[in-house]
């Protein structure tokens, strides 16, 4: 089985703080949780998470959609859990 580490550029880097008003540097995958998965278009992925009480946004792209259903799944499954930690997951096997 594939692991979400394996996926190609897994961890993501942070796209974006909410609100811009608000400077966070330095962020790494090992100090946000997952907060939510805001949507899924075709291979691509929009995310947040937290750090200290600020919301980080992601987006990552899988190599394909059914990657990307199964990833986002796993991401809602799994909130509160560190964005490098999700690398560890297996994604699912097709039926």
């Amino acid at each position: 089985m594939q692991r979400v580490a394996d996926l190609p550029h897994w961890p993501p880097d942070a796209s974006g703080i909410i609100p811009s008003r608000t400077r966070v540097s330095g962020v790494s995958p090992e100090q946000v949780a997952i907060k939510d998965v805001e949507r899924v278009v075709g291979n691509h992925i929009d995310f947040t998470g937290t750090f200290a009480e600020t919301v980080v946004k992601y987006g990552f792209n899988t190599p394909d959609v059914k990657t990307a259903n199964k990833l986002a799944a796993l991401l809602r499954q799994n909130k509160e859990v560190c964005v490098f930690s999700i690398g560890v997951l297996e994604i699912p096997a097709d039926a």
